[in-house]
């Protein structure tokens, strides 16, 4: 081969997990010494991983597996997670990310600060830790949100999450090939550094099958070993053994590790990725000729002759058709005698098939071979397979020292995938080091770490890698811990003369010199020596370590840092006994687009019974909120039953006076249904504002308890057809889920009356409705909404919905969703009209340097789309203002001639127009309700009848499932919903959330967050819809489960809290920012256990900010559920503005002096 070292890249660093090996040092020890990790599983940890007695009973189940030590283990504080976050992250996305750390700081450098661009490549096994340890679990699904289930369970957050931890900016990419993942993320990662996309790559796998130690059902046919023994190569062999590892390699160009006094294990010299295609008994099944192929490319890459080659670490799972097929291939990729038969290893007979860790698990075995000049043995090996040509193959069955010959020593790679993807990597062992003069002393060890006692275990590790017979050079030594070992607070420095000075005062931690924790100084010194550099060190200065060495020197490999790690686990459930809708809510967006659509539909259940006087009396106090009609019935009925009722009229507003002078209501009726002549301020203010305030009264009442209310409207929802006469009144419908979201003391029903409705009709469904849904009520009939699915097709090839050259006017036009989708139209040659509030600048001016940010997005936005072939046209009006929009109208039709298509995207955008709903302004609610329902009753009286024959009205799913955060938004789509299906001529869709690279609502709404679509996607949904104009009257638009969601956020009483028996893992305090201080009062200490109780952590501090443990709003709607009950209402902003036990309780006492 060629001298030529431009391509040949470096292994620098390595780590793994293995059965029954913590480590790669470990791992080597097991393999030489004949320990195997596939091994018995006992009675008790069949038991403990709950594997069903009939199960376990059956003669088929094999009791042998390849468990993973620790699984349950994690240093959460360290990588900065908090303890709900740690348990709910699946242990094989955990492990990988400590592999990722060790891998780093095993090849010398510090994981946050390596030089240059990192890359990030691996892939992961389905997470069957998620599926039945988390989504089992409904008390943990209620404190998590999708979004945070995902990041710590799938596959596409396993390298981005290592990138985002340790902050590495280089290309980061998912595999999944399955069997060949971590290999072929290999390949990716030396493409990625041989065109320079990265300076140091990390590549690797991770395949947990179970996170329990647990055998497996053999059947006839299967891949699985009847017995649990592997036999690679053997004519015995009958099937693997499917084990658990990690494993995590970091990688260099050659050049750039030998420049950089880099350890090099060995040379990778080339690589290459095949498939199969369809040569092959089956999809599942391998193919000798892509086999052969892979390999033999793999050799011309590398410039290596076949007959160079002395050792093949073979994918060999075990199985006599699978081997068979391999050794074919052999055959054909390393043609010829060699003078001595090549050595064929393999590592499923030791660890079994590691899946998508089983590639990088060979590599780093071949890795260690060399490093080692070790030909290795395969465990368990008798007689060779029939296909086995013994004169140019063998297989040890011990290992052999591998002797020197005329060309450095090689070795290959294979790994091949389920489904036909292939991969093959050629290794070199590492050159020498150059020859180089002793550097005598004195030498600076320096070490640090996040804790006093994690400081101590380096201290004990270091004086053990020294004390050894293999110990490396001082110098060196003190090289490597003063590039990757300095960067934490905890510290200490030991100056030494040499080798026994330094493994004499590493001895003894405790009388080393310690300070900690440190603040940086950010002052930049170089120092005298090393005993000045220690002593600034020490104190915190920024010292240049590289004025200590007057030449060249070698990273070394050291123990890299201790984890502290901790149980974060959560228990396997029981089986489960009904079907579960958290686990249908968990899995997310449903892969096909034409899945997300349901359309809105009633369904007529018998009416409810009649509650008894008793049961009336018992459900009170009462309050009911009326002027006339049912409630003032019901409240009558309620006086006559003998129940303690409180009458309120629409001239009441003093909702928290009349509470400081009765008790607190247990069930309110809020009836001030808006007479005929009433306008849309008159609704407003009778309906929404109302009850918005009586929620900010009950929540900031000082005495707990729950309640329950019903809201009542008249003709606000479209039950039967025709009856939607007060559209204006919808606004309820939206506000309504936000209300229990938002107080989770609080259960909030609605029903919607006619003139027939009586006052018992109410009483019934305040006392025995169930459900979440709304209810109309017409006559003697009880309607519940719900939601059928619907597929609408995508649209023929050359038939858009939205022709070329239409005329099209977009409302919010210069939005973050109308530029979206102005842009996507304009690729279409679409004449575009761009309404909104802002006035873009003149065109003459649009190269002035001082337009302020929305301006010059504005700009930027009409520019684009003219480059991509639009006319443009942009007005700036209030969407609500009728002659404004009315002046716009005439401006597009003589600039364009006629409106073929127009799309209400008008809204409201801002965090400052986010919040709870009690908490808003009036002035803030009326912005939404003008943008949204304001804005399409104008266009709708201003629109000609036969203009514009596509009309679509973008709205939020929002109106539907609510959202902590959202009232006002959500009731604004709500309404505006009604008064376009009302209208008969508009199509609302309630859109799901888009996903435009920021977040226009703040940072309330985390359940609106979990299931968000991109531009493209948006652009297709909303053609799709377009489609179904004149079928449907409204589209829901949900990419997850819609009725799962539903179940999930808006049924009444859902979530732990309020099911007897929950409960709660605690886990240490993380370490903290502030110190710990414990409560000093019963008030702060029952505060601090609420907040353990509901963030899963044991000692809150009463310096702890709510939010730093882990807390987000969802769980403060839940914690302060609880807070209601032990302390009285407070709304959930009071959390927002004092996050912490101590100020917190600051404001209880204010509240309640003495």
């Amino acid at each position: 081969m060629s001298e030529d070292t431009e391509s040949q890249l470096a292994v620098v660093g390595m780590a793994g997990r293995f059965p029954g090996a913590g480590d790669v040092t470990a791992f080597w020890r097991n393999l030489t010494a004949g320990v195997g990790g596939i091994r018995e599983i006992t009675h008790e940890e069949l038991a403990a991983a709950k594997v069903p007695a009939a199960v376990r009973a059956d003669p088929a189940y094999v009791r042998k597996g390849a468990p993973l030590a620790d699984t349950d283990l994690f240093d959460a504080a360290f990588f900065g997670y908090s303890p709900r976050e740690a348990e709910v992250t699946d242990p094989q996305h955990r492990m990988f990310l400590e592999c990722a750390w060790e891998a780093l700081e095993g090849a010398g450098y510090r994981p946050t600060a390596v030089p240059g661009k990192v890359g990030v490549f691996g892939g992961v096994a389905p997470s069957t830790y998620g599926l039945r340890h988390v989504l089992t679990r409904p008390e943990v699904m209620a404190t998590i949100t999708m979004e945070q289930y995902g990041t710590g369970t799938t596959a596409d957050a396993l390298c981005t999450m290592v990138a985002y931890k340790l902050g590495l900016t280089g290309p980061v990419l998912g595999v999944q090939t399955n069997c060949s993942t971590s290999l072929v993320a290999v390949h990716l990662a030396a493409q990625a550094l041989l065109t320079y996309d990265c300076d140091v790559a990390l590549a690797g796998g991770a395949a947990i099958a179970d996170p329990l130690p647990v055998g497996y059902p053999f059947e006839d046919g299967s891949i699985v070993s009847p017995d649990g023994t592997v036999r690679s190569f053997d004519a015995d062999a009958a099937g693997t053994v499917v084990g658990n590892g990690v494993g995590v390699v970091a990688l260099k160009r050659l050049a750039d590790a030998e420049r950089d006094g880099d350890h090099v294990w060995a040379v990778l010299l080339g690589s290459a990725v095949n498939n199969d295609g369809a040569g092959r008994a089956g999809y599942g099944a391998p193919g000798v000729d892509g086999q052969s192929a892979v390999m033999t490319y793999a050799l011309a890459v590398a410039d290596v002759d076949p007959g160079d080659v002395g050792y093949v670490e073979c994918h060999a799972t075990g199985t006599r058709l699978g081997d068979a097929i391999e050794l074919a291939a052999l055959d054909r990729a390393f043609p010829g005698t060699p003078e001595r038969p090549r050595v064929l290893s393999s590592l499923k007979p030791d660890i079994g098939h590691l899946d998508r860790a089983s590639g990088v698990a060979g590599l780093i075995k071949a890795v260690l071979a060399l490093h080692h000049r070790v030909l290795p043995a395969t465990r368990g090996f008798r007689r060779p397979n029939r296909a086995l040509d013994t004169a140019r193959f063998t297989v040890l069955t011990e290992d052999r020292p591998w002797p020197p010959g005329p060309r450095p020593r090689r070795a290959c790679v294979s790994s091949f995938g389920a489904g036909g993807t292939n991969a093959h990597v050629v290794l070199q062992e590492a050159p020498q080091p150059p020859p180089r003069a002793e550097a005598p002393g004195p030498h600076l060890l320096v070490l640090s770490a996040r804790t006093p006692t994690a400081l101590k275990e380096s201290v004990r590790r270091l004086h053990a890698r020294l004390s050894g017979p293999d110990a490396p050079e001082l110098c060196d030594v003190a090289h490597t811990v003063q590039r990757s070992r300095a960067g934490f607070a905890h510290r200490t420095a030991v100056v030494c003369a040499d080798l026994a000075e330094a493994v004499k005062a590493l001895a003894d931690p405790d009388a080393l010199p310690v300070t900690g924790p440190v603040a940086l100084s950010g002052r930049r010194v170089t120092p005298g020596g090393p005993a000045e550099a220690a002593e600034r060190w020490l104190a915190g200065d920024d010292v240049d370590f590289s004025a200590l060495h007057d030449g060249p020197r070698r990273r070394v490999p050291l123990p890299t840092y201790p984890f502290e790690r901790r149980r974060y686990f959560i228990d396997r459930a029981d089986a489960p006994t009904a079907p579960a809708p958290v686990r249908e809510a968990a899995t997310g967006r449903l892969p096909e687009l034409a899945d997300w659509f349901s359309h809105p539909t009633w369904r007529c259940v018998p009416l409810l019974g009649d509650p008894d006087p008793a049961t009336l009396r018992r459900h009170g106090p009462w309050w009911v909120l009326a002027d006339a009609g049912p409630g003032a019935e019901a409240a009558a009925t309620l006086a006559r039953a003998g129940a303690e009722v409180v009458r309120l009229t629409s001239g009441d507003r003093g909702y928290a006076e009349v509470l400081a002078a009765g008790p607190r209501p247990r069930t309110v009726v809020h009836a001030l249904l808006p007479g005929r002549e009433t306008d849309d301020a008159g609704a407003l203010r009778e309906g929404f504002h109302s009850v918005r305030a009586l929620a900010g009264a009950l929540a900031e009442d000082p005495r707990p308890g729950p309640v329950t209310l019903l809201l009542c409207t008249s003709g606000a929802v479209e039950a039967t057809g025709g009856d939607l006469r007060h559209p204006e009144q919808a606004t309820l419908v939206g506000l309504r889920p936000v209300l229990g979201q938002e107080f989770g003391d609080l259960t909030c029903r609605l029903a919607d009356t006619t003139a027939a409705t009586r006052g018992a009709d109410l009483l019934r469904e305040a006392v025995l409705g169930e459900g979440a849904e709304p209810v109309a009520l017409r006559g003697a009939d009880r309607w519940v909404r719900g939601f059928d699915p619907i597929r609408p097709p995508a649209s023929p090839p050359g038939r858009p919905v939205i022709r070329p050259g239409s005329t099209v006017l977009i409302t919010g036009g210069l939005g973050t969703v109308g530029t979206a989708l102005a842009e996507r139209l304009a690729r279409r040659a679409c004449s575009l009209v761009l309404l909104g509030r802002t006035p873009v600048p003149p065109e003459a001016a649009w190269d002035a340097p001082d337009h302020d940010r929305r301006a010059a997005a504005a700009i930027a936005a009409v520019r684009r789309l003219r480059a991509l072939g639009a006319e443009v046209l942009t007005v700036a009006a209030d969407i609500a203002d009728r002659t404004a929009v009315a002046e716009a109208l005439t401006a597009a039709r003589e600039r364009f001639g006629t409106i073929d298509v127009v799309i209400h995207a008008a809204g409201t955008q801002g965090a400052r127009y986010f919040g709870f709903a009690p908490s808003l302004t009036d002035d803030v609610c009326d912005l939404h309700f003008r943008s949204k329902a304001g804005g399409l009753r104008v266009l709708d009286e201003l629109l000609g009848a036969d203009e514009a024959p596509l009309r679509i009205a973008v709205s939020s799913l929002a109106a539907v499932l609510g959202g902590v955060g959202y009232g006002a938004y959500a009731a604004a789509n709500a309404a505006m919903d009604a008064h376009a299906r009302a209208s008969g001529r508009w199509l609302p869709v309630d859109f799901d959330t888009w996903n435009l690279g920021q977040d226009p609502h703040g940072d309330l709404g985390a359940t609106m967050k979990d299931f968000h679509y991109d531009a493209d996607e948006g652009f297709e949904v909303l053609q799709r819809c377009l489609a179904l104009t004149g079928r449907v009257r409204q589209v829901v638009v949900s990419t997850g489960s819609l009725r799962s969601r539903l179940d999930q956020w808006t049924a009444p009483g859902a979530g732990p809290d309020r099911e007897p028996g929950a409960t709660r893992t605690r886990h240490p305090r993380p370490e903290l920012m502030t110190g710990y201080e414990p409560p000093a009062t019963p008030q702060e200490a029952a505060l601090a256990e609420i907040w353990g109780d509901i963030l899963g952590v044991d000692g809150v501090g009463v310096h702890d900010s709510f939010f730093d443990l882990g807390g987000h709003s969802l769980t403060a709607v839940r914690m302060m559920a609880k807070v209601r009950g032990r302390f009285g209402g407070f709304p959930v902003a009071v959390l927002l503005e004092n996050p912490t036990v101590r100020s917190f309780c600051a404001v209880i006492n204010g509240r309640n002096p003495g």
